[in-house]
């Protein structure tokens, strides 16, 4: 059906990126098939694309499809209940989007790291940094649709009290006071501190 006839698109694309050697495009069309296999609950195959994707990424220097793929590792790791390959998944995108100041995938990784926060022990720090970048400027559909899939992990574990509450009061957290507590609490030696460019 459409799925099929999608994935015939991508691969055909695919070979034609590998044949003219457009890196750039094959790295974004591989990125294609994963989240192909993902919507499909192909989880296995997703991350095997991924994979594909990020090695040629940080072999051309892209930063922003690494980021981008990181996070798309850190959701399958996720709904593998690996926390702790999620947590690095989605400490490395956080590094690589700060490097870039780039305000959506920062967001992003920080909705991913909310989950492995919530799993964690700390359900109420985890839903106050969801609320925090729901309401931020730079929040987008993407963040939206990655954000309720995180809360529907939480919600097995929280109640929908507390959700509401929790998600309400990170409305009033800055930016900057999460990213600087994230920083503190991980190993990311190679970031520097300068949350401040980003402006939150």
């Amino acid at each position: 059906g459409r799925y099929e006839e999608a994935r015939l698109i991508y691969q055909q694309a695919r070979g034609l990126a590998e044949q003219t050697g457009n890196m750039d495009r094959l790295v974004i069309t591989l990125n294609n098939l994963g989240e192909l296999e993902r919507i499909q609950g192909n989880y296995v195959q997703a991350s095997q694309r991924y994979q594909e994707a990020l090695a040629l990424s940080s072999e051309i220097g892209n930063q922003f499809t690494e980021a981008l793929l990181l996070f798309n590792l850190g959701m399958i790791a996720m709904v593998a209940q690996d926390v702790e390959q999620a947590r690095q998944n989605f400490i490395a995108s956080l590094r690589r989007g700060l490097e870039m100041h780039t305000q959506t995938l920062v967001l992003a990784a920080i909705s991913g790291l909310a989950w492995v926060r919530g799993v964690s022990g700390d359900p109420s720090t985890a839903l106050a940094w969801l609320g925090m970048a729901l309401s931020h400027p730079a929040a987008d559909a993407d963040l939206h649709h990655d954000t309720d899939i995180v809360l529907d992990a939480l919600r097995l574990i929280v109640s929908p009290e507390e959700i509401q509450s929790g998600m309400a009061r990170g409305q009033s957290i800055k930016f900057d006071q999460v990213i600087q507590q994230l920083l503190a609490e991980t190993d990311v030696p190679d970031v520097k501190q300068n949350s401040s460019q980003i402006k939150g």
